[in-house]
């Protein structure tokens, strides 16, 4: 997971902020490039849930 943060964050569309306190904390959230991204992920998410069993039903085609 700590990979993945890391990559999120240089690529753009999460923002870390580590907090000066005991113990650390590090906090993060979505830049405006973020809510850009899940703007047009959750529609995508959407459908393949509503999906999912003609999906899986589907052959595998090569």
């Amino acid at each position: 997971m700590a990979q993945t943060l890391k990559t999120l964050e240089r690529d753009g569309p999460v923002l870390r902020k580590a907090q000066p306190v005991i113990p650390p904390r590090v906090d993060y959230s979505l830049t405006e490039r973020g809510y850009e991204l899940s703007g047009l992920l959750v529609p995508l998410v959407t459908w393949a849930y509503n999906n999912a069993d003609d999906i899986l039903k589907s052959p595998l085609q090569p």
